[in-house]
This record gives C-alpha cells, structure tokens and sequence, in this order.
C-alpha cells in the first residue's frame, strides 16, 4: 500500500463548476458485490476494458473502504450517508433500513430527478428498506401471492441486470434528469464465471466472474455514449465490500474486517464538468459513506444533516481524517466477539474486546500487531470510535423476514437465521466471547461438518458440530444445523433441547425454529406443546399459511375442532386457547 499523502489539487473539489446551472445532471450508480480492488485491471488485476477505460476518463480512489463486509449494511451506509451504528442495518436479512432514513433517492426524487434501481439478488429486496425513494425497483422476483410457499429466485446474472437497466433508460423521460441505480451480484460465490471467462482455480474464476460484469458493463456505458446522455451524467462505480482468498485463514467475506474485504473499488466519472484532468489517481482516505453526500452536492440535491460521510466534491477530506467500519455477522450468527475499528492514515485500530494495531503502509498484510508498543494511538482511536458510538441513530425496525425469503438468503450462501439485530454491544466493549481471529479453524470444521451432512453422514455431521459446540455454545449457525441433523436422524429429544438452545439465543424470535421444535415435540408425543410452539410461530408470521393448517391439524387431533374451524376462518386469537 502506498503512503497517502493530503493532496488538494486531486480533490474532488476541482471537479466542480464546468457545466452551465441549465445544463440537466444526472447520475449512474454502480455497485459490484463482492469486488476487490484488485481484481480490476485499473488497479493492477486482470484488464477489465470498460472499467479500465472509466478509471481513465474520471478519478481512480486508491484507498476507499466500506463500512462493512455485509452486503446490505454496506449499501445503506453508501446511499444514506451514516455508518451502520447509525443507521441500524448490520447484517443481511434481519433489519430494514428504517422509513425515517434520508436516503440519496428520496432527495434525487424530491428534486425531480426520474429514480431506478435494477438489483440483482434478494439480499437487497425492496423490503429490506433500500427501495426509499425509487419509482422503479427492479430485482429478482418473489414469490407469486398464488403459490404460497414457493422459493425466491436469488438472483439474477448481470446480463439480465443490464438488459433492465437498458429497458428503463429506454423508456425514461428524456427532458428529465435521472438517477439509476445497478447493482451486478455475479463476483458473490459460487463463483461460475461464463466458459471464455473461466480459470483453473478459485481466484482465477472469481476474477473471471469480474471480466463478465466487466462486459456487460460495457453494454451499459456504451449505450449511455451513444445517445450522448455519459457525457451529462455523474458515474460513480463501487465495490461494496471485497472477498478473501485464504487471507488470514478467510475465505469469501463477512466476519472478519482485514483489508482484503474492506479496501474496494472506486471510480468516479464527472466528464463535464471536471476540471480534473482525465485518469487522476486520488491518495485519500474515503469511504463508501461519502458517496451519497457527494453526489447530492454535485447534482444540487439537498442532503441531510450530521452526516457521518464528506462531500469530496468541494473539499477534499481533512488531514487525519478516520473511517470507521465493522462487522457484526460473527456476533449474531456464530456467538463470537463483535469487530469494529477505526483508520487515520496508515494505522488500523482492531477491536475484538482487545485491541490490535496495524501500520498498513508497512505491514499490508496485518500481521504485526503494535498496540503493545503504541497505547497513545490505540487510545486515540478508541476515544474517535466511542465519541462516534454517541451520536444519534435511527430507530430500529422489524422486516418481518419471512421463511421463504431466509431460504432465498441462506441459498446465496448467507448464515442468517432470522431474528431482530437490536441490542448490540457497544464497539469497545469486552463481551468475553470467542473473537473471529480464535474461531477461525472452529468454523472450517463446521463446514466441513454441514458437507458430511449433505453428503449423508448425518452421524458424522452429529458428532463434529457437537464437538465444536463444546468450543462455541452460543453459536446459532451451529445449532441450526445441529437440530437439522439430529432431527434427520429421528433423534427428537436431542433436536428439541438443540432448538430450545437456538430459541433462547434468538429471543424467540424466529418462527421457523418454533415450528421445527412443533414437529419434534409431536414426534416425541407431546401434542399440547407442539400446539403451543406452532402458535408462537404463527403469532411471529401469521401470513404463512403452513403455520395456520399444522396448528388447525394438530388441534383437530386433539379434538379441539371448534377451535382449528375458527384458525381457519380467521378468528381465533394469535395464542392462547
């Protein structure tokens, strides 16, 4: 990594003031998933022609991070401007952003702009809160309301992304202004690159993935040049999180916070009105959380408020500026110590209860901690990180996920259980539980276990997750699994005390753990209580209509037929009876 230096004359502020007040602006936005820096060849990976050539007409950041390794959370802080501690989305498929966020679509909306997004997985679904302010929100459908039950399609290929995206463009207003939003999910694994962009190994086919969004970008762009609308319109490219490939024992991303999942691309193409000159390489530390006030300022868009990201359009960023990021997915799916930390410069602080201590410029790969030695700096991010902790957050509020959509989500790889993200401990506080770093060989045997189980040694799969649990007890994942196994074996007692467990660790919260705790205490002969656990499943989602005929059917069982008629008709009471 290169040292940074605070250079005004690359800010972005020299982009301003070109083009003419008449002059209509629009903006593009897009978002690679899953996307390293360095799988781009305009940062030193394979040639990525369309990408390359964008770097090449606007601004290459060489130091921009997310937030979060989280696919959700990294793009509410990209469109709202706040850190996930603020805005209150902090893993994939728990919370919505909250109605009461001020999103870069709602205030492109209230300035007339035409607003589109065309996603491509269910990870971002309209009802996880990013469709604030989007006439159209394009992505993977849902289940039709005539085929209850039926699975989500989890996402969609960049192709097909890009042909809607071309659609709308199409059919827009062309005397408006407009914003659209694409989001290509293709470099997320498995990775399955098209045969001319294949490889010999992981890395080679996950660079591969990247070629093929590369290409269909080019489609988009190349459209946009041909009609004359790139030039009139503000581009900005993102990754929203990278991907490990055995980096600190990691591979894909999401628990752990080292630089191969935080460090992203960014490109920003502001042609006409620039006065940058073309292919500038900027030095400064940005994160994706600039990104909304950015682009409100360049489009004249009113942005809100104690914002927690910088305009970099008339300023650059302040000298010893710090970013913070973090990662909550260990904490709320594995029972590990949450990660969250703070960069200033080259030094990264850590926290995993302790602190750890990185010098990027001279140890890139984050293998000499130097806390020990440098307890005046570790201080000085911790009292930054804390005074952030304070400020005001949104209110939290319920998706009300349902079990169709967790499926969808845990199809595309995701560990998430269901259940609120609410009540998280504070960024330096000491939980005592397991930090990442330890559990890292835990969690490869956990697979390793969930693939014996797959492959049919259920026994197996038994025997490796329960000895992990000894290591981890407060582990969901685990325990889902676990309970999946034990109940495949016809062992019901085990499975009910393992979802007991999983029940206590999720509040209760989580309908489908209820109903798979109904199905083994009716197994086990306890019909009153498998009655019990189907109402608490129903009274935490009552549209599921798999819920409503198990209850009625084990009433009916128990002669309570008065009681299962008006189940049906709609009028029995959420529990009790």
């Amino acid at each position: 990594m290169s040292a940074r230096r605070w250079s005004p004359g690359l800010a972005l502020a020299l982009l301003a003031g070109a083009c003419s007040p008449r002059e209509p602006r629009s903006l593009l936005v897009v978002t690679l998933d899953t996307t390293r820096a360095d799988a781009l060849g305009c940062y030193g990976g394979p040639e990525t022609p369309a990408l390359d050539r964008l770097a090449r007409e606007g601004v290459l950041f060489e130091h921009a991070h997310t937030a979060v390794p989280i696919t959700l959370p990294a793009h509410a802080t990209l469109f709202t401007g706040l850190y996930p501690l603020r805005h209150g989305v902090r893993d994939n498929g728990r919370n919505p952003l909250p109605a009461g966020a001020r999103t870069l679509a709602e205030a492109a909306r209230a300035s007339g702009l035409q607003t589109a997004a065309c996603v491509g997985a269910v990870v971002l679904d309209g009802t996880f809160g990013l469709a604030q302010g989007f006439e159209l929100y394009d992505g993977p459908l849902a289940p039709a309301a005539e085929a209850p039950g039926a699975h989500l399609e989890g996402e969609r290929p960049a192709r097909a992304v890009v042909d809607a995206a071309l659609e709308w463009l199409a059919a827009r207003e062309r005397e408006r202004p407009f914003f659209l939003w694409v989001h290509l999910y293709d470099a997320h694994t498995p990775y399955a690159p098209p045969p001319e962009f294949d490889g010999p190994d992981l890395r080679a086919k996950y660079e591969g993935e990247v070629r093929a969004v590369d290409r269909e970008l080019g489609r988009l762009f190349e459209a946009l040049r041909t009609d004359g609308t790139l030039e009139r319109t503000l581009v900005i490219v993102a990754g929203d999180h990278g991907e490990a490939f055995g980096e600190h024992g990691e591979h894909g991303h999401s628990a752990h916070v080292y630089e191969s999942t935080l460090h992203v691309p960014l490109l920003v193409r502001a042609p006409f009105w620039s006065r940058l000159p073309a292919g500038t390489r900027s030095p400064e530390l940005v994160s994706l959380a600039d990104l909304a006030p950015t682009a409100c300022e360049a489009l004249g868009l009113d942005a809100p408020p104690d914002l927690d990201g910088r305009s970099l359009w008339s300023a650059p960023p302040p000298a010893g500026r710090g970013l913070y990021f973090e990662s909550y997915y260990g904490y709320l799916n594995f029972g590990w110590s949450p990660l969250a930390g703070w960069i200033e410069g080259e030094t990264k602080l850590l926290q995993a209860g302790g602190a750890q201590l990185f010098d990027l410029a001279a140890d890139a790969g984050e293998e000499r901690d130097l806390a020990p030695g440098r307890p005046a700096e570790v201080r000085r991010a911790q009292v930054a990180l804390s005074e952030l902790a304070q400020r005001p957050a949104l209110a939290a509020e319920d998706a009300g996920v349902s079990e169709d959509m967790l499926a969808a989500l845990r199809g595309l790889g995701y560990a998430s259980t269901g259940g609120e993200a609410t009540g998280l401990p504070h960024p330096l506080a000491n939980t005592e539980l397991p930090t990442p770093a330890s559990m890292i060989a835990p969690y490869e045997r956990t697979l390793d276990a969930i693939q014996m189980g797959e492959r049919g040694d259920l026994a197996g799969a038994e025997r490796v997750l329960s000895e992990v649990r000894a290591l981890n007890p407060r582990n969901p994942f685990l325990l889902d699994h676990l309970a999946g196994a034990q109940m495949q074996q016809g062992k019901l007692a085990e499975a009910a005390e393992t979802l007991r467990a999983l029940l206590e660790l999720d509040g209760g919260r989580v309908p489908g753990h209820w109903f798979r705790l109904a199905r083994c205490l009716e197994g086990l002969g306890r019909r009153d209580e498998a009655i019990e656990a189907l109402r608490a499943a129903r009274a935490l989602d009552p549209t599921r209509a798999k819920y409503t005929e198990e209850l009625a059917r084990l009433l009916r069982a128990a002669g309570r037929a008065d009681e299962a008629a008006a189940l049906e008709r709609g009028r029995a009471p959420a529990g009790g009876g």
